[in-house]
């Protein structure tokens, strides 16, 4: 799991206790991320033991200024392990360069760093260089893979479709299966979702309904096309993050959806992203008023990030 995560992010990951035991092998160890850690003063667990103090109280993920290499610029998120309220663990995750800074972190490094070593400068630029908005993703991320592992540890998916939820994100994160299949594989895991679909965006701005994932539920939407603040779907598309929307019954942004025999009672939308053939949206609801699982909605987050190496 966390090997998917880190490939996923981009970045070397490791999960320490609360006193900075070591629980995992280091996931998606890069020659860049050795590099630095062979050149700290002291191991790299002894200076995550010298942190955790100040991070004890931090409930959400976070970025932070990681060991000695903070001092040049470099950058490391965290995110807190809770389980039943309590700090069972932190995931450490890094490192990275800000966007804009990498010319004062080569300086930096060369003038400042303890005992440098000049072969750091000729890995710098395998280090990922991140923006605001990349953080921002490294931290929602972070934030499910949080919450999968609480789920985990505290015993509510301890059966076979957690297992299988596993081997879906491996799968989606691993790049080589084609997003049609993974998706079906997501709806065989919630038949809660029964209606998942594709929408793209046209030169003239709008959207069109082009694929549809689930074979139960929705084939009338099939070409469908909406304007940006057209109901339900044209409305949800202009927000750029994920949204998700129930108890629809007398919602009337819906029409489009019951004029085709689909009346949403929960509906669900995710970003636009750019793959191959244009710009997408996956979008997806149910007619039921039972409310959809949380693991279904944080799983479809997940695959959708992945969906950009299709």
């Amino acid at each position: 799991m966390l090997d998917a995560y880190a490939a996923l992010c981009g970045l070397s990951m490791v999960i320490t206790d609360p006193e900075g035991q070591i629980l995992t092998r280091i996931s998606g160890i890069s020659v860049a991320t050795q590099q630095i850690m062979n050149n700290q003063s002291m191991p790299y667990q002894e200076t995550m033991r010298q942190y955790l103090p100040y991070y004890k109280e931090v409930h959400q993920p976070t970025i932070f200024d990681p060991f000695e290499v903070a001092s040049v610029g470099m950058k490391g998120a965290l995110a807190p392990l809770l389980v039943n309220g309590q700090l069972w663990g932190v995931v450490w995750a890094g490192v990275f360069v800000e966007q804009g800074t990498v010319e004062l972190v080569r300086e930096r490094m060369s003038g400042q760093m303890p005992g440098f070593d000049p072969m750091l400068l000729d890995v710098l630029h395998q280090v990922p260089v991140l923006n605001g908005g990349q953080k921002q993703a490294l931290l929602d991320n972070l934030t499910r893979l949080s919450h999968v592992i609480r789920t985990l540890l505290e015993g509510q998916e301890r059966d076979v479709r957690f297992q299988r939820i596993m081997e879906l994100i491996v799968t989606a994160t691993s790049g080589e299966t084609r997003t049609e299949t993974i998706l079906q594989r997501y709806l065989q895991l919630f038949p809660e979702v029964e209606l998942l679909g594709e929408a793209r965006r046209e030169p003239s701005g709008a959207y069109r309904i082009t694929q549809l994932y689930s074979e139960s539920c929705g084939a009338a939407l099939l070409g469908l096309s909406v304007a940006p603040g057209e109901g339900l779907l044209g409305q949800a598309a202009l927000f750029k993050q994920f949204r998700y929307w129930e108890q629809l019954a007398h919602d009337p942004r819906r029409h489009q959806f019951v004029e085709r025999d689909v009346p949403l009672e929960q509906f669900f939308i995710l970003p636009e992203r750019t793959v191959t053939g244009g710009v997408s949206l996956l979008f997806g609801g149910t007619t039921q008023q039972k409310r959809m699982p949380k693991q279904a909605l944080e799983l479809i987050q997940i695959l959708d990030a992945a969906r950009v190496n299709d």
